[in-house]
């Protein structure tokens, strides 16, 4: 309105005219928001940013994924200056006082900077009034290497641990901190303020929206730790932090993960109540001992690789897979014929398996393994203890177990080919690699609850593995007649259903108008059908 009236009085004003514009209002109370101009505190940052570049440019720091230290140069190299102030209540305040008489500008002395001044250097006045402004949030943030370490004294932690080691944050502030901290360590310290800078992803929900109030789509973590736990939400968050990208946090890869904690809390209870009253009779390494020690061998190796290149989601699948599949579907049952023989060493290896897995797993869910690791061996940190080294491989031991596990995978499959239930005692006759099977025939047995037959039965049903064959006969198990008309109507049943997908896909309506995902998936239903039709039309065979 004043602009107006200097126009006017000027003779510089053509008309007025209404109009409709967007009027930015306060959220609290509704007040119409005016632009007006006020001083402000820049920072020029161009011969700042150029200290950062050159470090960048040698390698100082490693970004994961490597992809961001190219995007953090870039924006270094197009900088703007840097307004630090901001006219709020709270905040670290601008240490700038403004002589009231000759209007000087005064800042504490270097050497003596948490002493305000108490006069005017310029004109020797006492009154002195503080600027109201704060410090942008980010410009303290921008410290933080620093001040955590006690600078800018020389202290013992400052000369320790400058500059850190890794920092782990978010994509999303890239620009806001971690490039601003480059700024401060460059310039204050000389160098780097960390090593590496790992970035991670943004958490959205499961649609791969932003959450907020509005939308209705806010994932509370307190909620969660309460429903599925501390550990459970820390691991799913870490296994599907994949590449730096961004997370869609659907509440079964949570559920997932809770699985997983019961898994292992339970495989842990089995080896504590296997100690109670053991009897040991022997103390052989079995085949599955040495399996296990291998697999576990080779688990440390390449999982701690994957912690050392920060790539912790490949690692948390790395260990999902050796905790669940390898120690406690597959070891753990085979290690319970031994167990009740009294053999010694497969206590043992299941005692010190399991310390060295908690070890694996405790940086994901450090609550679960300190527990149980405090259970299974009396101490109480687990943080402080060594961590796990590789040791020999027995590949020998592996290519056996692998057979005998190929053997019992065949039989269990049969079984649910034919309908029968997995505890069913059957006799199955094996083809190909089966002198492990024939070497452990009790294991074999316990795990597929069948027996061996000498000779190749007539007519059976048969599953082939890489290694090993299984021919199971059904006389004596089921009605024959009665399987084969089962089967042979699932078979119409398939066809029928892949026939009608195969109408849909060769639809151009369809293809043309259909989101990927859903042609996609009935593709992915089609390749089913067929495979499932293809499987029964060999068992009648």
């Amino acid at each position: 309105r004043k602009a107006v009236e200097l126009f006017r009085e000027a003779g510089h004003l053509v008309k007025e005219e209404d109009y409709t514009i967007a009027l930015a209002t306060c959220s609290r109370c509704g007040t119409p928001i005016e632009y007006a101009i006020f001083p402000q505190w820049w920072l020029r940052m161009k011969p700042l940013a150029e200290e950062v570049l050159k470090g960048l440019r040698r390698g100082d720091i490693a970004f994961v994924p490597e992809r961001w230290k190219k995007v953090n140069m870039d924006w270094l190299e197009g900088v703007k200056d840097w307004n630090i102030s901001r006219q709020l209540w709270w905040g670290h305040q601008i240490p700038a006082w403004y002589c009231e008489d000759c209007q000087a500008v005064n800042v504490p002395k270097p050497e003596r900077y948490l002493e305000d001044p108490t006069s005017c250097e310029a004109c020797g006045s006492p009154r002195l009034k503080r600027d109201e402004d704060v410090f942008d949030t980010w410009f303290s943030s921008a410290l933080w290497p620093l001040s955590t370490l006690g600078w800018p004294e020389e202290t013992e932690d400052l000369k320790a641990f400058y500059p850190g080691d890794v920092l782990v944050t978010g994509y999303d502030i890239l620009f806001l901190w971690v490039s601003r901290m480059e700024v401060s360590g460059y310039h204050f310290m000389g160098e780097r303020p960390f090593k590496t800078v790992l970035l991670h992803g943004l958490v959205l929900d499961e649609k791969g929206q932003k959450m907020s109030k509005s939308k209705g789509n806010v994932i509370d973590p307190l909620e969660m730790v309460e429903r599925y736990g501390a550990d459970a939400l820390r691991f799913a968050l870490i296994y599907l932090a994949t590449g730096g990208q961004d997370i869609r946090l659907d509440l079964r890869w949570l559920e997932m993960a809770r699985n997983f904690a019961n898994k292992l809390y339970n495989a842990a209870r089995f080896v504590l109540l296997s100690r109670e009253g053991f009897q040991a009779k022997e103390d052989t390494p079995t085949l599955a001992d040495r399996f296990m020690r291998s697999r576990l061998s080779q688990g440390v190796e390449e999982i701690t690789a994957l912690y050392e290149a920060l790539d912790l989601a490949q690692a948390a699948r790395e260990v999902y897979e050796l905790v669940w599949s390898e120690f406690c579907d597959w070891y753990l049952e085979a290690a319970k014929p031994a167990l009740k023989a009294g053999n010694a060493h497969t206590l043992r290896t299941l005692e010190e398996v399991l310390a060295v897995l908690l070890k694996l797993l405790h940086p994901m869910m450090p609550f679960l393994t300190s527990e149980l690791y405090q259970a299974l061996t009396g101490k109480e940190e687990l943080a402080l203890e060594a961590w796990p080294e590789p040791g020999e491989r027995d590949e020998e031991a592996e290519r056996a177990f692998e057979a005998l596990k190929q053997a019992v995978t065949a039989v269990r499959a049969l079984k649910a080919e034919a309908g029968l239930p997995p505890a069913q005692e059957v006799r199955v006759y094996l083809e190909g690699e089966t002198a492990p099977v024939g070497e452990n025939l009790e294991v074999f047995r316990f795990l597929a609850r069948a027996d061996l037959l000498p000779e190749r039965p007539a007519k059976a049903l048969v599953k082939a593995m890489p290694r090993v064959t299984a021919r199971m006969p059904l006389e004596g198990l089921l009605d024959v007649e009665e399987w084969r008309r089962r089967q042979e109507k699932r078979l119409k049943e398939l066809l029928a259903l892949a026939e009608r997908s195969q109408r849909k896909l060769a639809s151009p309506g369809f293809r043309e108008k259909a989101p990927k995902a859903v042609v996609e998936a009935e593709e992915a239903r089609l390749r089913e059908n067929l495979e499932q039709a293809e499987r029964i039309r060999e068992a009648l065979s």
